[in-house]
Parts: C-alpha cells; sequence; structure tokens
C-alpha cells in the first residue's frame, strides 16, 4: 500500500467507512433489541476505528507533501 496513489487510497478510505457504517447500525439493533447500551458503544467503536484510520492517511498525506 506504500506505492498506492491518492485516488486509489481515498477509495480504499471510503469503502472501510461505507462499510463500517452496517456493522454500526447492526450493533444499535441488538443494542435495542437487548435494551442494553450496546447501540451507543457500536457506533462510537466504529466512529473512533473509521476516523483513526482516515486522520491517520490526512497526517501520512501531509509528511510526504513536506519536503
Amino acid at each position: 500500500m506504500a506505492n498506492s496513489s491518492p485516488s486509489r487510497t481515498r477509495a480504499l478510505l471510503q469503502i472501510v467507512a461505507v462499510s463500517a457504517l452496517p456493522f454500526a447500525f447492526v450493533f444499535w439493533l441488538i443494542g435495542e433489541a437487548a435494551g442494553f447500551q450496546v447501540a451507543l458503544g457500536g457506533v462510537l467503536i466504529f466512529a473512533v476505528i473509521v476516523g483513526a484510520v482516515i486522520g491517520f492517511s490526512v497526517l501520512r498525506r501531509k509528511g510526504r507533501s513536506s519536503p
């Protein structure tokens, strides 16, 4: 992945973000059905994972552009 172009990286990040949404929704449904606070936990976990992946990618891209 070190040789991937920025457009390919952006496409990969979009795939990761979109694929995380159904999992968060499933966690929310399980939490609602079970009556626990799993729903909020599931959504927060996936939000943190997706945010970390995007943030890491942005930081890596900024590191490459600097001389």
